[in-house]
């Protein structure tokens, strides 16, 4: 039984949501505001979020920027619930990994659809990652980002480096393919995780692991290598007493 659960501060309509997917055979939870369903979904790790974005306390949008941070949480599909959706609102939960918009008032019918198409999309990944795949050691731990609302999930470890371009980003991947995704460097920045990637340059954000060298060619001028790339990547001196503190160079 597939593990919902519901973030909703209207006590009414969280109530009808809870009745009519418990009616549908999901099993339910549910939270009236954003604090203590990041707790709720802490404790039981859920197969679906679906979250109300205008509340008080915590919003819809901190939520999901809060689960974005945890390896755990960051690839559960998430389903925003709104009473308005402009383009402005729907890019920003976009940016931040959202799967769906459902705007209110909604057809409980159109809701479920939703699930059960996030649903079978992500089981549609599993079954193909684990084809031929090799299971990992449990201290492994992997983080997957979606990709401009894709049901492709993106394994962060095969990042090498992302550089902007307008409101577009390339991304650089260790078996040298490329992609071309809309979305900010700053929303890179924010999602990905700040252990494992660094930002070099206003425009560019590294791998830590794919980092080769890093050279100097100035008094406050670096520049970085990437393996298996063999461009140079330049350090802006914004970030580059940063590099100098982190690497020892």
């Amino acid at each position: 039984m597939k593990k919902i659960v519901v973030i909703e501060d209207e006590e009414a309509l969280r109530e009808n949501i809870f009745e009519i997917l418990d009616d549908w055979g999901f099993d339910v939870y549910s939270a009236d505001c954003g604090k203590n369903g990041i707790k709720l979904i802490n404790s039981i790790m859920p197969d679906l979020i679906i979250c109300d974005i205008m509340m008080p306390g915590l919003s819809g949008y901190e939520v999901k920027k809060a689960l974005s941070m945890e390896e755990d949480t960051s690839i559960i599909p998430f389903i925003f619930l709104t009473a308005k959706a402009d383009s402005s609102d729907v890019r920003m939960g976009m940016n931040l990994g959202a799967d769906d918009y459902i705007l209110k008032p909604f057809k409980m019918n159109d809701l479920v659809e939703s699930i059960e198409a996030r649903l079978n999309k992500v089981q549609i990944y599993k079954n193909h990652f684990a084809k031929g795949t090799p299971a990992e050691p449990k201290q492994t731990q992997r983080r997957y980002i979606t990709i401009n609302n894709s049901p492709d999930l993106i394994d962060t470890e095969m990042i090498t480096y992302i550089e902007s371009e307008g409101n577009y980003t390339h991304l650089y991947f260790s078996n040298k393919k490329k992609l071309l995704v809309r979305k900010l460097i700053k929303d890179w920045e924010e999602i990905l995780p700040a252990d494992k990637f660094l930002r070099i340059h206003q425009s560019i954000i590294v791998s830590i692991s794919r980092i080769e060298k890093i050279e100097r060619i100035s008094a406050r001028n670096y520049t970085l290598k990437i393996r298996d790339y063999t461009e140079f990547l330049p350090i802006s001196q914004r970030y580059s007493r940063l590099i100098k503190e982190k690497f020892s160079t």
